[in-house]
């Protein structure tokens, strides 16, 4: 049972008597029902409500006794509940303490939107890289419900980075969702990178790998899917400025980076690219030490830079995109900006735009799913520039945020 998360749900203030206790009887029951439809076990609910499990198990058998759940497979039963009580539901389930801290943060930094938080547990202790691939597995499957509820909520472009995170994600979707949910009204799926130069096995958490995967996920196979697997993610530093423009000339010419990435002529039926369409982008961040170390490092080296160089440079990243740290030195700002003109993938400029059509749109936007206290600094920075929508994270991660936005 996680200490912490049964904490901030007791903070939550509960009415005595009257009506006000029906209705939050009501709630509970309902936001009991919702969780259980997301694979969520009977621990996980009490964990995310800050009950005990018996009180959790009388709330499950009320919700099916009122039709709330589907027992079969556990499917929640939205004709049953208007679009203000969905948003407690919501209310209920989101971290208090963490809410409130960004809520604060939002107003002192005058942003026009914070993201929606939700925590999952992601068990084993230990901070070890073997640690962490457990964790991301166990983080992936308990997030996969609400993840894929998001993915279904988009118009019909969704764009998507790599990395182990995201790949465990996709894993527990994999497992969740009923293949072919979104069929009638498929959605296409972008990658939003390319991929190392190296030779080493990376291409299952590519973005062109997990793109097709999603795709056969929840749309059953559709008949196009694009593939980045030709496109350099990063250009090596050995290359000079005038071989950098000829290399991303070529790259042009690949035909699914042109139809994302590059707008095409007044001749053809397409006029932009795809990526001004996404409405949605399943993404995940890095911190300064890790960023961009696809598979052990394979990226990092076979673009030749410095990893402890580049460390002195950023915060982060997101989607592969560097955030820098402030005041940096001249000749450091030149470094960096020489980096990320190799760098082929999704601009940041189009991640928020991407985050302000959802806003308009009503979409998912940005979706970045993270774990690890060692990204609170990137994902702080990512809130104030305006970068995320939504924010799927674990225990460690959420309790730093606190700390660091106290």
């Amino acid at each position: 049972m996680n200490f912490h998360v049964k904490q901030v749900w007791k903070c939550l203030p509960i009415a005595e008597t009257g009506t006000m206790r029906k209705k939050l009887n009501d709630l509970e029951i309902q936001a009991a029902a919702y969780l259980k439809s997301l694979a969520h076990t009977q621990k996980e609910i009490a964990t995310f409500l800050g009950l005990s499990e018996s009180s959790v198990s009388r709330l499950l058998n009320e919700a099916r006794a009122g039709g709330y759940l589907k027992e079969a497979v556990p499917e929640f039963d939205r004709t049953k509940i208007s679009e203000s009580i969905m948003r407690d539901i919501q209310a209920r389930i989101a971290p208090k303490k963490l809410a409130e801290a960004l809520g604060k943060f939002q107003i002192k930094h005058d942003l026009p939107f914070i993201p929606d938080v939700r925590i999952f547990p992601a068990s084993h202790a230990g901070s070890s890289k073997e640690v962490f691939v457990l964790r991301s597995k166990d983080f992936g499957r308990s997030a996969a419900g609400y993840a894929t509820e998001l993915l279904l909520r988009s118009r019909g472009c969704v764009g998507v980075s790599w990395g182990t995170t995201i790949a465990n994600l996709v894993t527990g979707i994999s497992f969740y969702c009923r293949r072919g949910a979104r069929e009638r009204k498929p959605i296409m799926f972008l990658p939003l990178c390319g991929e190392p130069l190296g030779s080493t096995g990376t291409t299952n958490c590519s973005a062109s790998t997990l793109a097709t995967n999603l795709d056969d996920i929840l749309n059953g196979g559709s008949t196009r899917t694009f593939s980045l697997a030709a496109v350099p993610a990063l250009i090596p530093r050995s290359f000079t400025a005038k071989e950098v423009s000829i290399i991303k000339k070529l790259i042009g010419h690949v035909e699914a980076y042109k139809e994302i990435f590059e707008r095409t002529t007044a001749t053809t039926v397409r006029e932009e690219p795809l990526i001004n369409k996404v409405d949605t982008i399943l993404t995940s961040v890095g911190a300064a030490e890790t960023t961009l170390a696809w598979g052990d490092d394979e990226l990092g080296r076979t673009a030749g830079f410095n990893r402890s160089d580049l460390k002195e440079l950023i915060i982060g990243d997101i989607s592969g995109v560097l955030i820098p740290k402030t005041n940096l030195r001249k000749t450091d700002q030149t470094t960096l900006i020489d980096i990320q003109q190799r760098w082929t993938g999704v601009r940041e400029d189009q991640l928020r735009d991407c985050a302000n059509r959802a806003k308009r749109l009503k979409t998912p936007g940005v979706i970045v799913s993270t774990i690890g206290r060692n990204k609170a600094a990137i994902v702080v920075e990512c809130v104030a520039r305006g970068l995320i929508n939504q924010l799927l994270i674990d225990q460690d991660l959420a309790d730093e945020l606190v700390r660091l936005l106290g």
